[in-house]
């Protein structure tokens, strides 16, 4: 759910399907199942309870500075994750993006929210869409995402089949959004998995 709520906000969605109200509840109810975990079922001595509390009281002091909850949202929830297996967190991060792409850029087809629309510059004839996503760089760095996911979900370990996916997400988004930067990313991401054998014992030599 929170994870839902926090993709809306990166989208057209917000007042136009979804209410300011009803995000916050999306956010706020597995924010208050999530304390429960780690206060009640958690086995946290004292000293880091202690610790954590104080830690969210600067969060909130910072995210209500920087009028982003977020910040605030974040700690519980990955403090939260003790115990959780990461194969599980990286899966359900794969479905509520993959899930809430496909259905704002159906939204957006459809006319029920905005697809906006932008040029690079004045004078160039590039247009850049967004599909439902606040703005076009929003999309393109939401595609980085799934694929950094779903890299780390598969051990850095991908079939020819899934490098030519890779590309092939690389270029269409480039092609829809003309974002630079995260074209670069996502070929230094297909580079890093190509050779992450060397590159991790290199690392480990280092380290």
């Amino acid at each position: 759910m929170y994870l839902f709520s926090t993709f809306i906000k990166s989208t057209d969605m917000v007042e136009y399907v979804f209410s300011q109200r009803q995000i916050y509840l999306l956010a706020l109810f597995p924010t208050i199942i999530v304390i429960f975990k780690i206060f009640l079922f958690d086995k946290n001595s004292f000293n880091d309870l202690l610790i954590f509390s104080l830690l969210e009281c600067l969060l909130f002091n910072l995210a209500h500075n920087a009028a982003n909850v977020n910040i605030f949202y974040f700690g519980f929830f990955i403090y939260g994750t003790k115990n959780v297996d990461f194969q599980k967190i990286l899966k359900m991060f794969l479905f509520v993006n993959l899930f809430g792409t496909a259905l704002s850029m159906l939204l957006a087809f459809t006319g029920v929210i905005p697809n906006y629309a932008a040029l690079r510059s004045t004078y160039s004839p590039v247009r850049r869409y967004s599909l439902g996503a606040i703005y076009p760089t929003n999309l393109a760095a939401r595609f980085f995402s799934i694929l950094m996911a779903y890299a780390a979900l598969k051990k850095f370990k991908l079939s020819i089949p899934e490098y030519i996916s890779f590309f092939a997400v690389a270029i269409w988004t480039y092609v829809v959004t003309d974002t630079r930067l995260d074209l670069i990313l996502t070929l230094l991401l297909i580079s890093a998995i190509m050779f992450y054998k060397p590159i991790s014992k290199l690392l480990n030599k280092v380290s």
